[in-house]
């Protein structure tokens, strides 16, 4: 990388001095992300690299267009250290282990570290070789769904991670790489437009793996993918208006996407201040598509839509079915 650098930008200094200064950026820098988390680039926080890493970390690093924000997971005291995570939390603590040393030369010696097991880990055995074996297999059919152009080979290079993963037997859902592969999978039914799959893998997402790997109900990805499972219901609800057929699948359920969608962004809304700002586009985004829905709801009454809690424990339920039933 150093000498492309280099040739790239005409520099005088030797390879040595830029191989120095990219390490020096590689290893200070943050990935610059949209408020859904997709990646755009680097950026380079002087004050905000000084953060330190933890397995466990009491705050996590979220951007409001260039705004980089630091928003905390628990209440911190006062003197406490700010840690964030450098790495995916969310694996397997000998692959964040290998991670960490491999781009930011030290071994972590978290709480999460010494214990040398997880939630997501548990079910297996750290030196199960075979597992290991399998899971190299789904991390390697993970990364062809994600870098594949054509959505069919995507989908059943994902698919057959995910077959691999249920061939284990013991592995939970919320256990990576098979939740990543679910949450790709779900992203790569959206890029073909097959929304009842997609609809029902999110909602498996939702209910079997966010409140796992992402325990707080205001974690920025929680909310993240709690607002894109409502933009695909409301979706959803417009084709049971204009393409009934389409939803074949679905009408067995006798869904109330009206109830579903605003029950999805009343949760959006009751935490997005926490999880990204009440400044935030992102929050302000949120906010005004519950008007908008209020408005269709009530066809204009300045009523606030009442959502029973008994209706709503019955779509809640109808909606476990249908990822149960409709998401493997």
């Amino acid at each position: 990388m150093a000498k492309g650098v280099k040739e790239y930008s005409g520099t005088m200094l030797d390879e040595l001095a830029v191989r120095e200064i990219v390490g020096r950026i590689l290893i200070n820098s943050m990935t610059l992300v949209t408020a859904t988390y997709e990646p755009l680039g680097i950026c380079i926080e002087p004050l905000a690299a000084r953060m330190n890493h933890s397995c466990n970390p009491n705050a996590v690093v979220s951007f409001d267009g260039p705004t980089l924000n630091v928003r905390s997971l628990r209440r911190i005291a006062k003197d406490e250290e700010i840690l964030i995570a450098y790495v995916d939390i969310t694996d397997n603590p000998w692959q964040r282990q290998e991670e960490l040393y491999e781009r930011y030369f030290f071994t972590c010696d978290c709480i999460e570290c010494q214990a040398g097991t997880t939630l997501q880990s548990s079910a297996i055995p750290p030196d199960d070789k075979s597992f290991r074996s399998i899971e190299s297999q789904a991390k390697t059919l993970l990364e062809t769904g994600k870098a594949n152009s054509d959505v069919h080979t995507s989908l059943n290079a994902l698919q057959e991670g995910m077959e691999l993963m249920r061939e284990v037997g013991v592995c939970p859902t919320f256990r990576q790489p098979f939740a990543t592969l679910r949450q790709q999978l779900a992203v790569n039914l959206l890029t073909a437009q097959d929304w009842i799959s997609a609809f029902a893998q999110m909602l498996r997402i939702y209910f079997e793996i966010d409140p796992v790997l992402f325990p707080q109900p205001f974690h920025p990805v929680r909310i993240v993918h709690k607002w894109t499972l409502a933009m695909l219901g409301l979706h959803i609800a417009f084709l049971s208006v204009s393409e009934p057929r389409s939803l074949d699948r679905l009408d067995a359920y006798q869904l109330d996407y009206g109830l579903i969608v605003w029950g999805l962004l009343m949760e959006v809304e009751s935490n997005v201040d926490k999880s990204h700002g009440t400044d935030a586009r992102f929050a302000k985004l949120a906010r005004s598509k519950v008007n908008q829905v209020k408005v269709d709801m009530t066809r204009g009454d300045a009523a606030v839509p009442k959502l029973s809690k008994a209706e709503g424990e019955k779509q809640w339920s109808v909606l476990r079915r249908v990822a149960k039933e409709l998401a493997l």
